[in-house]
């Protein structure tokens, strides 16, 4: 079923809106410098932190691979694989799995999930990884995109737009050489209420960006095809305005508006609260890993190119 409304999906992308935003210059912040400083001191702290746990922020957590993620997206020295039992087949966090045919539920109901799947994605990428990402791919092609156990309900599916996000990661980084159709499926972001939800958009939409502008930049998709469609834009400005003191919604949208002083502000201030969503059995090292994420993406901006 999953396959045909891919199909679907590919078959109408052509009625699709077209892109229609690019990332804007950064414009100059006072405290750049002072979050360059913080930034490579919590990297660091956080590496010395987790190095007896391959740099997981949790390797027990049911979310692990969402936050391990985030982290090796900053850089962190994170071995993201741990997460793989066998080929393109991704689980929660190293082994035990947090489900087994077995026992069933050992702190979930599934194997994975799509939070810990955009987690996984944002570190191959950050990598350039290719052969993961394939293997990724060729598991989902395999399995009808069924991407972990159980099969049935509650089975996780790969979402039309993850799918597409992992077609033109591919594509990008195969330089145009594996052109496998996902990456044709149009990007769709409509709102969502739970916190947990607005944090997996906000960093789907700022992963599928950074994947768009890579593919302008070595030339594999027109120049006149811009990052962001309207819809995605209106969803950042959306979660940048209803949770103004999230500094990751406000990074997410600074890179298209170019205005990244309120993001740097609330990344340098310690009474920053942390993210509702923020939650797990290692909150200090989760709430470190999207710490570093979300400066990572700010300083990308600053730097021009990182990102």
């Amino acid at each position: 079923m999953m396959l045909k409304s891919f199909t679907l999906v590919v078959a109408l992308s052509g009625c699709a809106r077209p892109d229609t935003n690019q990332p804007e210059d950064a414009e100059p912040v006072d405290q750049a410098e002072d979050l360059r400083q913080a930034f490579h001191a919590n990297l660091a702290d956080f590496d010395a932190r987790t190095s007896a746990r391959a740099g997981w922020p949790s390797a027990t957590d049911c979310d692990g691979t969402l936050w391990a993620g985030e982290a090796c997206y900053a850089g962190a020295s994170t071995n993201i694989l741990l997460a793989e039992y066998a080929p393109g087949e991704i689980h929660r966090r190293p082994a035990p799995s947090c489900w087994t045919k077995e026992a069933g539920d050992q702190g979930s109901k599934s194997t994975v999930s799509r939070d810990m799947l955009t987690g996984y994605l944002a570190c191959l990428w950050s990598k350039g990884d290719l052969a993961g990402l394939q293997r990724l791919a060729d598991y989902g092609e395999g399995n009808e995109w069924v991407m972990g156990k159980p099969a049935s309900e509650p089975a996780t599916w790969l979402s039309p737009n993850l799918a597409g996000l992992l077609g033109r990661m591919i594509y990008a980084l195969s330089n145009g050489t594996d052109d496998r159709y996902p990456r044709l499926i149009p990007k769709e972001y409509p709102k969502v209420q739970a916190d947990y939800e607005q944090h997996i958009q906000a960093a789907g939409i700022t992963l599928q960006g950074a994947v768009e502008a890579e593919l302008r930049r070595r030339g594999l998709q027109e120049a006149s095809l811009l990052d962001v469609n309207d819809q995605m834009l209106e969803r950042l400005r959306e979660l940048a305005g209803g949770v103004p003191e999230n500094a990751f919604f406000q990074a997410a949208l600074g890179v298209y508006t170019g205005d990244l002083v309120e993001a740097v502000r609330l990344l340098l201030d310690p009474g920053t609260p942390r993210p509702g969503y923020v939650r797990g059995d290692s909150p200090d090292d989760f709430a470190r890993a999207h710490w570093l994420m979300t400066a990572r993406i700010v300083l990308s901006r600053f730097e021009r190119g990182e990102q």
